[in-house]
């Protein structure tokens, strides 16, 4: 059975837009709660999107990926059900789209890899997303097509600096 969903409620975030740093296009803040974790998606042609995804409760990967869902116009998610869980096998941003399940001898890297951080750094998730609780802080990540850990995403304190020594440079002259 195949569950595919696209977002049709209105963004409920601000987009701040730039390729410039590690192909990140686009950053959005969903959900509301007592708690927060980040979802990452970095597509195979090196478009990058980062969630900050607040909710309360107990979540779980699957349940972060929904939130998006009902919060972010163009934002898709497909499922697989095997009966053990959701495989997802599709996700989408605007017109970023892909979608795979591992089948395609001798390329079997056309599926999502899943990768988590609960304060360590990334690790290649052992577990699927429906079965992963999330805590308040974590990280999810899917990359597209190859086993590599989500790429970096700069943190604001370093943009921070990398603005202020811009505006800095520009008062010297």
């Amino acid at each position: 059975m195949c569950v595919s969903r696209f977002a049709s409620a209105s963004a409920l975030s601000v987009v701040v837009t730039s390729s410039s740093f590690g192909g990140i296009l686009g950053t959005y803040s969903v959900g509301t709660g007592d708690f927060s974790s980040t979802v990452q998606i970095d597509f195979s042609n090196g478009n990058g999107y980062v969630f900050d995804v607040a909710w309360s409760g107990t979540t779980t990967g699957v349940a972060l990926l929904e939130s998006i869902l009902l919060s972010v116009n163009g934002f898709a998610v497909t499922t697989d059900d095997f009966g053990w869980g959701a495989f997802v096998s599709g996700l989408g941003v605007g017109t970023d789209y892909e979608y795979g399940t591992g089948d395609q001898w001798p390329v079997v890297e056309n599926y999502w890899h899943y990768w988590t951080d609960d304060g360590a750094g990334w690790a290649s998730s052992w577990i699927g997303a429906s079965d992963r609780i999330a805590l308040d802080g974590s990280r999810d990540g899917w990359v597209f097509g190859i086993p590599a850990m989500p790429q970096s995403v700069p943190t604001p304190s370093v943009l921070v600096a990398f603005f202020a020594a811009g505006f800095t440079a520009r008062r010297r002259r």
